[in-house]
């Protein structure tokens, strides 16, 4: 996924950007995911859609996030006032300073920035400057400390059936400095308000609904709060989903 910072520090005119649900559905249509399936993993990847609780990947607002539309990403980054470009045909901050997009990533996991630089060109037929930063694991929580920078590309932790979302709940609830679309809200909750920044609006829903998981012991009645989480996620398009169920090929030998 490609994880848009909501925690941006540094610069309040970017960060506004980022926090716009338009800007970040402008994203997510500006690139091809089956494209992506075939050169990156051969075709055999499954539907980002797949990992979503049956109840949010079934309706159809949901499922058009995901749609490929080169023409609708222009005219929703057009209309929350990017419309001016520079002479390279990138486009320009309300303000007039170029709008450049920084993705961070460990080098721990090439994939992750093989789809990084990928989507990175698809960005740009839109306008969008992608630029790259990809570092040891030893420097991760320090960078994520500083949270100057715009995008990470790393993977959601949902797995098939979602089994195991309360194992890694840091993919959707705000709770840890590893919530990587949001990590100084996640490090506020995580250190009782002594670091970071307080969650705001829907995120802060996600924060209640997670402290509401945390006591509910009937498996029907957190079910309902894990799909209302995955919807909100889903929705706000916080981590924008890539692709699902990656294949992980091994080697093998007789004997």
């Amino acid at each position: 996924a490609m994880h848009i910072n909501q925690t941006k520090l540094g610069n309040d005119e970017q960060r506004d950007i980022l926090r716009n649900r338009d800007f970040r559905l402008a994203l997510s249509k500006a690139f091809d995911r089956e494209d992506m399936n075939q050169l990156l993993y051969l075709g055999q990847a499954g539907n980002a859609l797949d990992m979503l609780p049956e109840s949010v990947k079934s309706d159809p607002e949901i499922q058009d996030l995901m749609k490929y539309d080169v023409d609708e990403a222009n005219r929703l980054l057009d209309s929350i006032g990017l419309d001016k470009r520079d002479a390279d045909g990138f486009r320009l901050l309300p303000s007039g300073e170029p709008l450049t997009l920084l993705c961070i990533g460990t080098t721990a996991y090439a994939t992750h920035r093989d789809a990084s630089e990928l989507i990175g060109e698809f960005w740009a037929e839109v306008g969008i400057r992608l630029t790259q930063d990809w570092f040891a694991s030893e420097l991760w929580s320090a960078r994520l400390q500083e949270s100057t920078h715009d995008v990470i590309a790393y993977e959601v932790d949902y797995t098939g059936g979602n089994l195991h979302w309360l194992t890694y709940p840091r993919a959707f609830f705000p709770i840890v400095m590893d919530t990587y679309w949001a990590p100084m809200w996640g490090w506020y909750y995580d250190t009782g308000g002594q670091n970071g920044e307080p969650p705001e609006g829907d995120a802060a829903t996600l924060v209640e609904l997670w402290k509401e998981c945390e006591v509910t012991v009937d498996a029907a009645a957190r079910k309902e709060l894990e799909d209302e989480a995955f919807r909100i996620c889903a929705y706000n398009l916080w981590p924008i989903l890539t692709l699902g169920s990656r294949p992980e090929p091994c080697i093998v030998k007789n004997g």
